[in-house]
């Protein structure tokens, strides 16, 4: 067979690969399903239903709370999208105690990991009895899973005495300005004594009695976790092994990927804490030099830790899809990211070299469309939307980053998740309407929707950041507190001077961006193709529907970047007209007022250029992020726009009340 006779017959395995995946999935979203058939009237005999609702008993029954449709749903939530919060919301209200609720949370790890290794297990086990791809990739696939296991037990502990263990301690007992100072010391440098701010170990050992008077010390976790960390190397050990013996007769790639799995076993088995950033960063130069359909996640990424970004034991395989499915909505979304950039940076001064190491960063990154086909560890507590990767800026100064978009799963899953009464509560009935119209009927929209808000967040990650400016700018420990907005917005902006109906005229005023004509730009909307006002549309809809949403993660410290993102959003959406909230109402609190997106995309570039100037002097992320709330770390945030302010509690308190509900 010729070699393209090889890639053909590969990349038609790789679509059966799918198959198998979506099919698994389904049965993973008839829990939802249950729900339904507790309420139906119509008897029906359904063994695995059955099987659904006495699994959602039993866990309800460990955890002590009644066997409610509403709590049923917090399990589905937590089983089917992997998000933790419903549930533990349900738990607080239900008067839980600290303890009752971290068993809670130990009992549902354990739940979902094992469920999925079970689900993983048996795709794997199709892909074996059918010989689809090679041998070669057949054992990338079973070494991902045999890694994967010994990542979930890791993980288990990881979660148990950083997160829930040091960390709370660490609240209970310094200000967070406090133990940032204290724990500086044990922050990891790179061999030219540049803090990474990140880490790959433990501030002291597991089980450490901490008060004010404890010292503190960079543990790696080979010391720290010495039999989980050692399972997880042999695991490794296997896989080279196993993968020495064959051959990548399809990408020729098997010493990229054995140099990978290489440069983890010695990441992992450091334990010279000066040497721990070096040895990951040396993963980080290995891991992109794989460029295959069939990608290993990288295994340690997102910053759980609000304290020293140990970032957390993440480990997946992902397989790209096909990218054709914006039909006439397709934009170059890329395109769109490399030309503001360079309008803006013109317009700002930005130094030479700053812009020539985002523009080398731009140009090296490749964007993968793809499906997380296994995960395990930190991603059974919930998995990505999309994700540009790596964080290590030297790394990419070099390589440039990989981007990630999982655009099918979340399709699927916003398909298959019944319509929730706390939607309806404050959206209006048409506007949720409209949104279900291009979720359900017009897919090649929805795609480009995500196309611009989500790939377009992952490359807005990458504008305005050179190898120093997290370390300079995060002295108050709130860089990723505007870096989320800043990546959501830079995908905004992109798309207003790139793509939008107004485009042309925002380009010409970019000079002086206070004397555009609204009607000028209102008129322009109105003559532009029915295409491309839909977009327009529906990029704003779904702008104020997830920043709403982001208010459900109002008490989630891990997640306060995104949350404290929602609040810059909110503030744009009410100063510019384009959103009013009425409290008093028991539906439709909220009022879409369209006519008003102009003035909101005029705030976002205004907004956007104000901060890109921020990062082009670097200064504190705290200075910026203060014009709209106060981060009071475990106290909550202040929010600062009454309007906003006001929302945000309402949202919250229904939410803890309702938030559960399906709408009927």
């Amino acid at each position: 067979m010729r070699e393209n006779e090889h890639k053909e017959q590969f990349l038609a395995d790789l679509g059966e690969v799918y198959r198998i995946y979506a099919e698994s999935m389904k049965e993973h979203y008839r829990f939802y399903e249950v729900v339904q058939r507790i309420e139906s009237t119509q008897s029906s005999s359904d063994s695995q239903l059955e099987a659904m609702q006495k699994t959602l008993c039993d866990l309800c029954a460990q955890l002590e709370i009644e066997s409610t449709r509403e709590h049923f749903v917090a399990l589905i939530e937590r089983i089917v999208n992997l998000r933790e919060d419903s549930l533990l919301e349900v738990l607080k209200s239900l008067g839980k105690s600290r303890d009752e609720i971290l068993y809670a949370r130990t009992i549902m790890l354990d739940f979902v990991s094992t469920y999925y290794a079970k689900a993983h297990t048996k795709v794997l086990q199709n892909i074996e009895s059918k010989q689809l791809l090679s041998p070669f990739y057949r054992e990338i696939f079973a070494s991902v899973c045999r890694v994967g296991q010994c990542m979930n037990t890791f993980f288990a502990l990881w979660d148990r005495e950083l997160i829930y263990g040091i960390n709370e301690r660490l609240s209970e007992i310094f200000s967070f300005q406090e133990a940032l100072e204290r724990l500086e010391p044990t922050m990891e440098r790179d061999s030219q004594d540049k803090n990474a701010q990140r880490t790959y170990s433990l501030p002291c050992m597991p089980n450490t009695t901490l008060t004010k008077e404890s010292e503190f010390a960079c543990v790696p976790y080979i010391k720290a976790f010495p039999k989980e960390v050692g399972a997880i190397i042999e695991a490794l050990e296997q896989s080279i092994k196993n993968l020495e013996a064959l051959e990548d007769s399809i990408f020729d790639r098997e010493e990229a990927y054995i140099t990978y799995l290489e440069a983890l076993k010695n990441a992992w088995s450091c334990d010279d804490s000066t040497r721990l950033i070096e040895s990951w960063r040396a993963v980080d130069y290995a891991w992109m030099g794989i460029d295959t359909p069939v990608q290993i996640g990288h295994p340690l990424e997102y910053y759980e830790d609000i304290y020293r970004h140990a970032v957390a034991p993440e480990w997946d395989l992902r397989i790209c899809t096909p990218n054709d499915n914006k039909g006439v909505y397709a934009l170059n979304v890329a395109h769109n990211i490399h030309n503001a950039f360079d309008m803006l940076a013109k317009k700002l001064g930005y130094n030479a070299h700053s812009r020539e190491f985002v523009e080398h960063s731009l140009r090296q990154s490749k964007v993968y469309e793809s499906i997380p086909l296994f995960f395990f560890g930190a991603e059974n507590n919930g998995l990505f939307s999309a994700q540009v990767v790596p964080n290590d800026e030297i790394v990419s100064k070099k390589e440039g980053k990989k981007i990630f978009a999982f655009p099918l799963r979340i399709i699927a899953q916003a398909r298959a998740k019944p319509q929730m009464r706390l939607t309806y509560e404050f959206f209006p009935k048409a506007f949720i309407a409209r949104g279900r119209e291009i979720l359900f009927d017009n897919e090649h929209l929805w795609h480009s929707v995500y196309d611009i808000s989500t790939n377009g967040h992952e490359f807005g990650h990458i504008l305005w950041i050179d190898e120093s400016s997290e370390e300079v700018m995060n002295a108050s420990g709130e860089f990723k507190n505007i870096e989320e907005f800043k990546a959501t917005s830079g995908g905004i902006v992109a798309y207003l001077l790139g793509s939008s109906p107004i485009a042309n005229i925002l380009q010409d005023c970019l000079d002086d961006i206070y004397r555009l004509d609204i009607q000028q730009c209102i008129m322009a909307i109105q003559q532009s193709d029915s295409i491309h006002q839909q977009i327009w549309e529906a990029v704003f809809d779904d702008c104020i529907k997830r920043a709403v949403g982001l208010m459900a993660w109002r008490e989630s410290l891990e997640v306060r970047p995104y949350y404290c993102e929602g609040i810059i959003h909110l503030r744009g959406m009410f100063e510019s007209g384009a959103l009013s909230f009425d409290e008093s109402k028991d539906f439709s609190k909220l009022s879409i007022h369209r006519t008003h997106y102009v003035e909101l995309a005029l705030w976002y570039l205004r907004t956007y250029i104000d901060l890109a100037t921020h990062y082009r002097d670097k200064k504190d992320a705290k200075l910026w992020l203060e014009r709209f709330c106060i981060n009071q770390q475990s106290q909550g945030v202040q929010v600062l726009c009454q309007q906003s302010a006001k929302l945000v509690e309402h949202y919250f308190a229904r939410y803890v009340a309702i938030g559960q509900e399906i709408y009927e």
